[in-house]
C-alpha cells in the first residue's frame, strides 16, 4: 500500500497554536477529557508538542503495515540538521520495514538535503530533492510537490501539502494530502476518490 502525507511539523511547539484541530485531535488519541467549557483548549493546559509528536507517529504506525511506502511531501519538522536526524529516525524506529520517500519543503529541505549529501538518512529513507514544480518519479503515478500549482504534467492526479487547510481539494485531479487536511494517512484509494469527485473551478 502507498500512503501520502505532508507537514508533520514535528518538534515544532507552535504548530498547536497556528493549527489548533491538532491539539484537538491530539487529546482524542490520547485519552484525555475534554478542556471544561469556556476553557481556550489551545490555551496553558495543550498538549505538548511531545505529546503531539507521539500522536502524529502513533497514526502513522496504526495506518501503515510493514512493506508499505509512505510519501512525505515536506516539512516534516522545521529542526537543523542534527534534530531533524532525530525526528527521522525515531520515524525509521516506529515504522519498521516501511520505505519512506522524502520531498522537501520550504522549512526542511536544507536539513534533508545535507543528511542525503552526507550519507546519513535512515536506510529505509530516501530524499528526492525540493520541486519547485509537481513531479512524477517512476515508483509513483501522481505528480508531487509540497506546494499546490495549477498546472502539471500528463492528466495524473497532483498531490501537495504546505496550506495546512483543512480542504482535502479545491480543484479536480489536485489533492491536498497535508496532516492538517487527514489528521493521518492519506491512501491510494481515497485520494483518487476525491481527485475525480472534485468540481473543475468556474
Amino acid at each position: 500500500m502507498h500512503w501520502f502525507t505532508s507537514d508533520l511539523h514535528l518538534g515544532h511547539k507552535n504548530i498547536l497554536r497556528f493549527c489548533p484541530e491538532r491539539n484537538t485531535r491530539c487529546r482524542e488519541w490520547l485519552g484525555l477529557p475534554s478542556p471544561p467549557t469556556g476553557v481556550n483548549p489551545e490555551g496553558p493546559k495543550r498538549v505538548s508538542i511531545l505529546d503531539h509528536d507521539r500522536w502524529i507517529i502513533g497514526r502513522m504506525k496504526e495506518q501503515s503495515k510493514p512493506g508499505d511506502t509512505i510519501w512525505h511531501l515536506g516539512d516534516l519538522s522545521l529542526s537543523g540538521v542534527e534534530r531533524g536526524l532525530g525526528y527521522l529516525r525515531a520515524l525509521s524506529e516506529a515504522l519498521p520495514d516501511r520505505r519512506l520517500f522524502l520531498l522537501g519543503g520550504n522549512h526542511d529541505f536544507m536539513t534533508l538535503k545535507k543528511l542525503s549529501q552526507r550519507g546519513e538518512l535512515p536506510e529505509d529513507m530516501e530524499y528526492l530533492g525540493h520541486p519547485e514544480e509537481p513531479r512524477t518519479y517512476s515508483e509513483c503515478l501522481f505528480a508531487l510537490c509540497h506546494y499546490p500549482r495549477s498546472d502539471w504534467p500528463g492528466h495524473t492526479i497532483h498531490l501537495h501539502g504546505h496550506t495546512h487547510t483543512a480542504v482535502k481539494s479545491t480543484m479536480r485531479r489536485r489533492v491536498h494530502v497535508g496532516w492538517d487536511a487527514w489528521h493521518g494517512l492519506a491512501s491510494y484509494p481515497e485520494i483518487c476518490a476525491i481527485a475525480h469527485a472534485t468540481k473543475e473551478p468556474e
